[in-house]
């Protein structure tokens, strides 16, 4: 018996930028925003895009949440 791919996720970076004003809680660092375009694939049939922001400092390497 084979191991099957039910489900796959696929990301592409599109654009990563820097935020200006904003700093690490953890050390202070510049903080890094990477915008990626993902996709689902549930048995070969693909999904529509969905666009996701993720955050993250340069210095420390940590990944950060947005809260308002």
């Amino acid at each position: 018996m084979g191991v099957f791919h039910i489900v796959n996720q696929r990301e592409k970076l599109v654009s990563r930028e820097g935020l200006k004003g904003h700093g690490c809680p953890r050390c202070g660092g510049p903080v890094l925003a990477m915008e990626f375009d993902t996709q689902v694939v549930v048995f070969c049939v693909p999904f529509p895009h969905k666009i996701k922001r993720r955050f993250c400092c340069v210095v420390c390497s940590r990944r950060l949440t947005y809260s308002h």
